[in-house]
């Protein structure tokens, strides 16, 4: 009897024993037998979702940043209200207006005629009020050659080649800059504006924006006294007396005013279009003068 509570006995603290470490297993691993594999399914569901998530991140990142310039172009897209503002926000040109912004002068000049110039909605002041108002912007953001170039090359850039087809890449004196340079400066090019028939560029207008002479353009109109001095001297030409009345606006204007004005007209008679503009280039001074780096 004795030995058989003996056995008894054994076979219940054995029991409790298997017991007890079962119990601790399963303390130590929760999950029994598969908590290593759904240890590892979870390490590597969250880094692979996280790389999902660093590498979804980075292609919206770099898709909102990258936008091409052909997705903003088209046959029936506007050239102001849609493909310019569109342009300035692709790969394609806004390293250019970047460029801009990190030049003091440019930006302050680019800020002032996209907000003075022009309203919200991109509509912008034409004609005499237009050359003002950039004269003005000019004036405030004290601009050299330099900061000009870096704010024409966002023109060129939107207008020649990011909205080449909405706003009619060269086919309009709005965009002369776009126009090809070798068939600016021929016999068959009209030297003017009112010259030129529908699809034609001038070459005056070329030569003037975006062309070798819109610095010294852009200097000139920018100028008060350079300004008025260009228009007094257009305005003489309906007079018998016209030469007599020239003397008086160049009197009036200075000398620093006269000079700007002259690099102007040389720029354009006697060097980027002394073919064009042959016939009116005699009265520019243009047997002195030597185009630059010539």
């Amino acid at each position: 009897m004795k030995k058989q509570n003996l056995l008894l006995v054994l076979a219940m603290v054995l029991l409790a024993s298997i017991a007890f470490i079962g119990c601790g297993a399963d303390e130590e691993n929760p999950n029994g037998s598969k908590g290593s594999g759904d240890g590892d399914s979870d390490s590597d569901s969250d880094a692979d979702s996280d790389a999902d998530s660093d590498s979804d991140s980075d292609s919206d990142s770099d898709s909102d940043s990258d936008t091409k310039a052909e997705e903003c172009d088209g046959e029936k897209v506007d050239c102001y209200g849609e493909c310019w503002g569109c342009a300035l926000g692709s790969s394609l040109c806004k390293p250019k207006l970047e460029d801009c912004y990190l030049n003091e002068k440019c930006a302050s000049y680019y800020e002032c005629k996209d907000t003075v110039c022009c309203d919200e909605d991109n509509n912008c002041l034409t004609g005499d009020e237009w050359e003002e108002c950039l004269s003005t912007c000019a004036d405030d953001a004290k601009v050299d050659d330099e900061a000009l170039e870096l704010y024409q090359a966002i023109d060129k850039c939107v207008a020649c080649d990011a909205c080449a087809e909405s706003c009619g890449k060269g086919e309009s004196q709005d965009f002369a800059m776009c126009a090809d340079p070798s068939k600016m400066n021929t016999v068959d090019t009209p030297c003017y504006e009112d010259q030129a028939d529908d699809g034609e560029t001038a070459c005056f207008s070329w030569a003037g924006w975006g062309g070798p002479c819109t610095t010294a353009v852009t200097n000139c109109k920018n100028d008060d006294k350079c300004g008025t001095l260009e228009e007094c001297v257009n305005d003489t030409r309906q007079y018998d007396d016209w030469s007599a009345r020239q003397d008086v606006c160049f009197e009036d204007a200075g000398a620093a005013a006269e000079e700007l004005y002259w690099a102007y007209m040389q720029c354009i008679y006697c060097d980027a279009c002394s073919v064009a503009c042959l016939k009116d280039a005699g009265s520019k001074n243009c047997k002195t003068y030597t185009p630059s780096g010539k």
